[in-house]
């Protein structure tokens, strides 16, 4: 059961590839307010304005609108929204020039590197790739390369940020922020699980992950690509946000290239993180009604816990995630994950 229509359209709207079997519910003025806003906390509000803007085009609007004031406010709305994502592109194209710049410096010396999650997502599942925005530059190295970043760092302006409480250099990534304005955040991760304690049970390595090469470019392939959005989506985020849900429905649908499906179950298993691959794909499934990753999910045939991602993730805890409720249900997914394997 979903708590608001606005909720109900956001689901719908949220796919980049356009949207159909839309809601029979429909919105009022507060909706229009709310379904914007979520869009943008989610990082989904690029899709959203183009769905938007596509239904505009064929009837007006009339299924999203209940009344003309309600109307009147999506226009202004998506006005609004257009804004922001013109804010939001100029953002990315910032970042993905820093980017080049440090994958430059990095490859002179001959450091494994490759981008991952934001960037990488973007350009590989998403058409146009300004739909899908990114706020950081993440990279990923192995670990015996981490501490040797510093010095490329300093020279291009960056500065280290210790990560919080007891961590310090178990943690899983390193994070650098530039000194100049705009602030760019560069995170090097080493293991997708950057918890240590987490780490008892199960671990996602730059090791373990299979790379492919494209002429100097190196990308995770797209069963590894999988494993990265689930394991952010579950373990890092405790499904909180709706963007890593539509990242994972993308690579289910081949957008990035097959999915090896022995290769995946087999690193799953290895890595001890099967349990967060069956939460990604069997949430997603559910909740974005996406066939792909039923299919995906019956193929793997991992033990599942249906049960428990039901009533641990539903659609109100995965859109209003500040909700006392939500946030109780990410505590136990933390507790859960640092226990199953």
């Amino acid at each position: 059961m979903i708590g608001s229509p606005y909720q109900s359209w956001l689901l719908r709207l949220c796919d980049p590839e356009g949207c159909e079997d839309l809601p029979h519910d429909r919105l009022d003025i507060k909706g229009v307010g709310k379904l914007l806003d979520a869009a943008q906390q989610h990082g989904v509000l690029g899709a959203v304005v183009a769905n938007v803007q596509q239904l505009f085009e064929e009837d007006g609007a009339k299924q999203l609108a209940l009344d003309a004031n309600a109307v009147t406010a999506l226009r202004q709305g998506l006005e609004d929204a257009q804004s922001i994502c013109i804010s939001e592109l100029a953002m990315t194209l910032l970042l993905r020039a820093r980017a080049r710049s440090l994958l430059a410096a990095i490859r002179e010396v001959d450091y494994p590197v490759a981008i991952v999650k934001g960037e990488d997502y973007a350009d590989r599942l998403y058409d146009p790739t300004c739909i899908r925005c990114f706020r950081d530059i993440d990279l990923m190295v192995p670990r015996v390369f981490v501490d040797e970043m510093a010095e490329i760092m300093k020279e291009h302006g960056y500065k280290l940020i210790q990560p919080g409480g007891n961590y310090n250099l178990e943690f899983g990534e390193r994070t650098w922020d530039s000194e100049s304005r705009p602030l760019v955040r560069v995170e090097f991760h080493w293991d997708m699980i950057t918890c240590p304690s987490q780490r008892r049970r199960s671990s996602l390595p730059f090791e373990e992950l299979h790379w492919e090469q494209r002429g100097s470019a190196m990308q995770a392939s797209p069963d590894s690509m999988l494993l990265i959005a689930c394991v952010h989506a579950v373990i890092s985020h405790r499904c909180d946000r709706l963007q890593h849900l539509c990242d994972i429905r993308q690579i289910c649908r081949g957008r990035a290239g097959d999915v090896d499906v022995d290769r995946l179950r087999d690193t799953a298993v290895r890595c001890g993180v099967s349990s967060a691959l069956a939460g990604g794909l069997g949430i997603t499934a559910r909740l974005l009604n996406d066939a792909s990753s039923t299919e995906l999910l019956r193929e793997l045939r991992l033990p599942g816990a249906s049960v428990a991602w039901r009533v641990l993730v539903s659609h109100v805890s995965l859109l209003e995630p500040e909700r006392r409720s939500s946030r109780l249900r990410q505590t136990v997914i933390r507790e859960w994950m640092k226990r199953a394997a």
